[in-house]
């Protein structure tokens, strides 16, 4: 390692610690030592990374209140230093770090709350695509029906929630006093997607949240059918087609896959 390489090396180990490491007696100058010029630079990049955490995760803040938030937070950077040149990738690995790391596994909404407001950004930023509409149907013969298959737009994906999450974010997107965090008598299935710029989101029942996911790892229209004989019945084909429909509309479908 060159001795630039090494010095740069030890900047950055310095400077993104919780405490000084070494530096080098080059970084003196003047009337401040190079302990002193590592601790402006130490706060300018924690106060720097804190406040990209604060910007992705805002409805987690408001659920710690600020000052937990800056500890979290801190904590955070120290056990996950800043290695992409975009900070718009920084905070992706937050919702786990809540998830596994006391004192806030005790509390599964936080984590269920980053990984909501992670999706909502990911969606954003979904690559396009151009959704079909009805008349892409029209030319499907009925003897090709069952070994259709359905192709999602890239912005499509599915949340799990334990917890009353979307109540609590909702509430602390407009500033409100959230609800008390409360685990769900059922889990609910949320769809997120993206319309042209605009990120939505629905929750979902559970047969169709069972039909999204199989139609994601590639069912045909048979296999969607045979899913949804255990809520439907005799009406599974009829349930099928509704969803089809109301996928389309919605504008969640991209393409057709005719089975060879």
């Amino acid at each position: 390692m060159s001795d630039l390489s090494r010095l740069q090396h030890d900047f950055l180990t310095a400077i993104s610690a919780q405490e000084g490491g070494s530096v080098d007696s080059a970084l003196s100058a003047g009337p401040l030592s190079a302990a002193q010029r590592i601790e402006i630079y130490r706060n300018a990049y924690f106060t720097q990374l804190i406040g990209v955490l604060s910007e992705d995760y805002p409805t987690v803040r408001g659920l710690l209140g600020d000052d937990a938030f800056k500890q979290m937070s801190r904590d955070f950077i120290i056990l996950h230093p800043s290695s992409n040149t975009s900070v718009r990738w920084f905070g992706e690995a937050l919702p786990d770090y809540l998830a596994c790391t006391d004192p806030y596994s005790r509390h599964g909404v936080l984590a269920e709350l980053a990984e909501w407001e992670r999706l909502l950004r990911l969606m954003f930023d979904a690559g396009d695509a151009q959704p079909i509409d009805m008349t892409a149907f029209q030319s499907i013969a009925p003897e090709a029906w069952p070994t259709l298959r359905f192709d999602f737009i890239p912005a499509l994906t599915l949340h799990r929630h334990r917890f009353n999450t979307a109540p609590i974010w909702k509430a602390l997107k407009e500033e409100l006093t959230p609800p008390e965090p409360q685990v769900l008598e059922q889990e609910e299935t949320w769809l997120l997607w993206r319309s042209e710029w605009v990120t939505l989101f629905r929750s979902l029942a559970v047969d169709e949240a069972a039909a999204i996911t199989a139609v994601s790892e590639g069912a045909n229209f048979a296999d969607l059918c045979e899913l949804l004989w255990e809520w439907h019945g005799d009406a599974a084909a009829q349930r099928a087609a509704q969803l089809l429909q109301s996928w389309t509309q919605a504008g969640l479908l991209q393409g057709l896959t005719q089975e060879t």
